[in-house]
């Protein structure tokens, strides 16, 4: 059991120093037991969280199980999982806890539980977010997305280079404000309108290179609806693919081809 810092009480290096041995401590027995624990030193065993708590100067301390409770329709437990103790130490009045106090102690865990258990969703899923957010901004094809009134939530860096775009400054604000090319805004404001173009279309946008110089790239531009899972429209998500380079082959291999078509008629004829 490695303890965390409380509120008030201890200090770093008195945290530090609360390390109990799950097997062979009087408080161990609250996760492998999942009972409450009463410690009074002044009675004690010589146990190893008996001579840390003492040399903190607490004379007594008791601990619950901090479990994670699944209910039914009913409000019975049908599933319990023990995710920590919470403690609680007196260090000033000399009055042993009793199982009045580790019921109150109990109720107080219960809480700090789901408060436990909804931190971890949040910051898993805000982990989650982290990711995603990597991966598109780290691919190389542009992704926009628009909200069903217009307003921007998302850029990522291909896109942003299409567009012309710094990289703050474009959150919750309307496309138009956000969206200089004409065509482009044609595009989202027609699928807002509820008549999405049903071909992708093959712009050619000014883009800026890494000397800082504008170029013209060719781009393959595509929207689509973003729908939940019960088919509600979330609004609109615009991809930017850049296609500069296959349409130089093709013309390249088109040149070619006409090359060699000349060359070949000449002789035959």
């Amino acid at each position: 059991l490695c303890a965390l810092r409380p509120f008030a009480g201890l200090d770093d290096a008195g945290v530090k120093a609360l390390d109990f041995p799950v097997g062979g401590s009087v408080m161990g027995a609250t996760v492998l037991q999942d009972r409450p624990v009463l410690v009074d030193l002044n009675n004690g065993n010589g146990h190893v969280d008996e001579e840390l708590l003492g040399r903190l100067n607490i004379q007594n301390a008791v601990s619950v199980p901090l479990a994670l409770e699944k209910r039914d329709e009913s409000n019975e437990v049908v599933e319990r999982r023990i995710m920590g103790v919470c403690c609680a130490f007196d260090k000033y009045y000399g009055r042993p806890f009793d199982m009045e106090d580790a019921r109150l102690l109990s109720m107080m865990a219960r809480q700090v539980s789901a408060v436990l258990v909804t931190s971890q969703l949040f910051w898993r899923e805000v982990e989650k977010g982290r990711r995603t957010q990597a991966l598109l901004e780290s691919t190389s094809v542009g992704i926009m997305a628009v909200s069903n009134k217009g307003q921007v939530t998302q850029v990522n860096a291909a896109a942003r280079r299409a567009l012309d775009l710094s990289a703050e400054g474009w959150f919750g604000r309307n496309y138009q404000e956000v969206v200089t090319n004409h065509e482009i805004g044609s595009v989202i404001r027609d699928a807002l309108q509820g008549a999405p173009p049903e071909e992708p279309r093959e712009l050619t946008l000014k883009v800026r290179n890494n000397d800082g110089e504008m170029e013209e790239r060719i781009y393959r531009v595509q929207i689509d609806q973003i729908t939940a899972e019960d088919k509600q429209s979330l609004g609109w998500v615009i991809v930017f693919e850049n296609v500069t380079d296959i349409r130089q082959a093709e013309r390249m291999m088109a040149v070619f081809v006409d090359m060699m078509s000349h060359e070949l008629r000449t002789p035959l004829t």
